[in-house]
């Protein structure tokens, strides 16, 4: 019953602030269009840096009552999703307040039948409610998705900074680039291009104020960017040698321990690549694997004879295939196994001096 009173309540408002009528080419030129190289937390807050990577446009909505505020509209993209953001300036919170996106599918012009539409609302509390909807032809309106046997494909978040007075208004939603409900929604892939609106609906007693971006009739275009080519190479730190370099006893195992990170396509594999004889010939490779409680790769060494010059190297590769080596001529990836008299003398010097410590003692005493 909830739901149902709320799809006739949205109708109402939509009813009353916007009307649909076929449209020319009437873009603006406005194109909105940013790689996701982090994807935002979709909870109606703005967290520092989630939407640094985004498209953003700043202007001024005005109502058909002439109330105005000042408004950003953030969006990017992944691989996945499609994400929107609108921060609305110095507006009192109601819980009917929102902003709605209309999509031009076919990118005429025109809003058609079965065009997509997205609503998030400010919601009781101002914790945000989303829906996903299209346009029905048959009644000349907003229908739900979902009553329409399809599916929800929408997060959205939303969050007030003053619900008992004037403050601003953030929403937050993301939406399948290619959902399976495609008698309903949007199908995008990198490169393509789609037309919309957004309209900021300012909600009071048995209605709403309209704004909409770029302006009455007219679209704006989202454009989904494809992901650039990744050519930096992977970053890989010796992180530890254990036991340390200078320590090594004979036929004792020393465990090798690495981060590597790639902020772009991310780490294929890690392998190292060990010499038993200074580097004259070099061992198979043997993967590093990754310790989830350090986030450090990890490998072993085998423990080898006394006096063993041993070296190593580390080789990351990421997805796109760009690599990076910590080569075996660093100082830090050789070492040389102890020898063995060097172990075998170790318990008669501690006996010695032991020894030597009690003698010295009963002097003092004496």
């Amino acid at each position: 019953m909830k739901k149902a009173m709320l799809c006739m309540t949205i109708s109402l408002i939509l009813l009353s602030t916007w009307v649909f009528v076929p449209f020319g080419k009437a873009f603006t030129g406005d194109v909105l269009s940013a790689w996701a190289s982090t994807v935002p937390n979709i909870d109606g807050v703005t967290n520092p840096n989630e939407w640094d990577d985004a498209t953003k446009v700043t202007f001024t909505l005005v109502s058909n009552s002439l109330e105005s505020h000042s408004a950003t509209i953030y969006e990017k993209n992944d691989e996945t999703y499609m994400y929107l953001a609108v921060r609305v300036v110095g507006d009192d919170f109601n819980a009917g307040d929102g902003v709605f996106f209309y999509f031009d599918s076919d990118h005429d012009g025109g809003i058609e039948n079965g065009d997509d539409w997205l609503y998030v609302l400010a919601w009781t509390g101002g914790l945000g409610h989303a829906e996903d909807g299209y346009y029905n032809a048959s009644v000349s309106t907003l229908s739900s998705d979902e009553g329409d046997g399809g599916t929800n494909d929408i997060v959205g978040g939303a969050s007030h900074t003053n619900v008992s007075g004037i403050g601003d208004y953030t929403f937050e939603l993301r939406h399948l680039l290619n959902s399976a409900d495609d008698a309903h929604d949007f199908s995008l892939k990198p490169n393509d291009t789609i037309g919309f609106k957004m309209e900021f609906d300012d909600a009071y007693s048995g209605g709403a104020q309209s704004s909409p971006w770029p302006g009455l009739g007219q679209f704006a275009e989202v454009h989904i960017e494809a992901r650039a080519a990744d050519t930096t190479a992977p970053k890989i730190i010796l992180s530890s040698q254990n036991p340390p370099r200078e320590n090594v006893q004979p036929y004792q195992n020393v465990t090798i321990s690495a981060n590597a990170t790639d902020a772009e396509s991310g780490i294929k594999n890690v392998t190292l690549i060990c010499s038993f004889d200074n580097g004259t010939s070099w061992e198979s490779p043997q993967t590093m694997r990754l310790n989830f409680s350090t986030n450090l790769y990890e490998a072993i060494i085998p423990g080898q004879p006394a006096q063993t010059w041993v070296r190593f190297k580390i080789v990351v590769y990421d997805n796109a295939g760009n690599n990076a080596t910590i080569d075996g001529t660093e100082p830090y990836c050789v070492y040389q196994v102890l020898p063995e008299f060097a172990t075998i003398l170790i318990l008669p010097l501690f006996i010695i001096m032991t020894l030597l410590a009690m003698i010295l003692r009963r002097k003092r005493n004496e």
